[in-house]
């Protein structure tokens, strides 16, 4: 009894072994038409998958209206940054000619190091006349491909999912993003660097128009992206300089090898006017002196820069004056009141009133400024504020800086000011520098 116990066990055994093998999945499953995903990877470089690809064209720059909340424009509209935060910073480009197809590109400039969402990219059939929406992925004209997952989206409802492409794992800071958009097949294919990752059919689609408009949402970890310039466009910009004249470049002398070292102490050496044996005929001197015009400027040119600096002596150094206070620099707020900045030491502004100088906060916009958003220095010929690398930033005059030196009537805005209070927002004032 114990023996036929055994072998029932091992006959069991065997028999689950059997089981579990026939169950494990086959390395390359067939699958049936239809249960793909509206995606197919296709590694290809793109200039074998798309040779035209050369000839497409596209705007410069993204359009200023509409756009995002969020979003700011800077280098003449071709980079679009989000602010703050990470919604409301949809860009528009275009109008793109579509006839057949049509294609463009953004490099990614600024990532942060966090988050679990990422940039789309897509078309626009028709601008909106006013974007509320805080993704394009919630407007009824636009086809979008991204975000988080990443999905398909079309006409404000998602409609599919992307495969081999993860824009979370994919994009880094300098990837550059690419969309061709084909009419015929009513199909959209991104491009990371160059090559083609995904591409996806939009189902239940209204035919597009032949003018359609390129879409980038700046979302998530994506805070700063590049519009990049055609591939004509940028050699057109390549510029070569011109060769310098012939005069400017010396000609080297050969010399030929001597028979023997002695010859050079010979008492019987030629004299100063006879040619020396051994050397090759010098080149003509007037093809390698400069003109003589060039070479009579150059010296009355030196003749003067020497006159003009003996005559004038040492450089007169600029010297900031002072306030009757005493303080180089007042900030004026919009009731008038007045913040005095002292010379010694740094001037801290932020959220924490224990650690800096001028603390501001609102009820309105919570957590604007950061617990140190900015700091004003001040020295003997320059004034300067250096933000703090906040989040929402420091604006002088409009433009956000990193470091920028204050002058007479500038506008300081600490803060988003789209959506900074008045209290947020100063005038420089200076008194009028003096000369020692």
């Amino acid at each position: 009894p114990v023996i036929t116990y055994f072998k029932h066990q091992a006959m069991e055994k065997a028999a689950s072994a059997e089981t579990l093998v026939s169950a494990a999945p086959t390395p390359q499953r067939c699958r049936t038409p239809g249960t793909e995903a509206l995606t197919e990877a296709c590694p290809t470089p793109l200039t074998s998958a798309v040779p035209e690809v050369n000839e497409f064209t596209w705007p410069s720059s993204f359009c200023d209206a509409p756009r995002g909340e969020r979003l700011e424009l800077s280098e003449s509209g071709r980079v679009a940054t989000r602010a703050s935060g990470v919604t409301k910073g949809v860009a528009f480009v275009g109008p793109l000619r579509l006839e057949s197809k049509a294609y463009f590109e953004v490099e990614v400039t600024e990532m942060e190091a966090r988050g679990s969402q990422s940039l789309a990219i897509g078309l626009c059939s028709s601008l909106p006349a006013k974007l509320r929406a805080e993704r394009a992925r919630d407007l009824d004209s636009c086809c979008m491909l991204g975000y988080d997952l990443p999905k398909i989206y079309a006409n404000g409802a998602e409609v599919g999912k992307l495969k081999h492409w993860r824009p979370l794992k994919d994009l880094t800071a300098g990837s550059r993003v690419g969309l061709l958009i084909e009419r015929e097949t009513m199909e959209l294919s991104v491009f990371i660097n160059g090559i083609k990752k995904v591409s996806a059919s939009i189902p239940n689609a209204q035919p597009w128009p032949c003018e359609v408009w390129g879409v980038v949402d700046v979302h998530g970890n994506v805070r700063s992206v590049r519009l990049c310039k055609p591939v004509g466009v940028e050699k057109a910009d390549v510029k070569v300089p011109p060769p310098p004249p012939a005069w400017t470049k010396p000609e080297a002398t050969t010399l030929s090898r001597l028979d023997s070292t002695q010859a050079l102490s010979s008492e019987d050496g030629p004299s100063a006017g006879e040619p020396q044996e051994g050397l090759e005929p010098a080149a003509d001197a007037e093809a390698t002196a400069p003109p003589a015009d060039v070479a009579q400027s150059s010296e009355s040119a030196k003749r003067a820069a020497a006159a003009v600096e003996v005559a004038a002596g040492p450089k007169k150094r600029i010297r900031l004056n002072c306030h009757p206070c005493g303080c180089m620099v007042h900030l004026l707020g919009n009731t008038g009141s007045v913040v005095h900045i002292p010379r010694m030491g740094d001037f801290v502004i932020g959220r924490n009133p224990k650690s800096c100088q001028l603390a501001l906060d609102s009820q309105d916009v919570p957590n604007m400024i950061s617990r140190r958003h900015a700091v004003i220095v001040s020295a003997d010929d320059s004034v300067m504020v250096v933000d703090c690398e906040s989040v929402n930033g420091t604006f002088v005059n409009g433009r956000r800086v990193g470091r920028e030196t204050l002058r007479q009537g500038d506008k300081l805005v600490v803060g988003n000011p789209a959506q900074s209070p008045a209290h947020f927002r100063f005038e420089v004032s200076m008194p009028v520098a003096i000369e020692k």
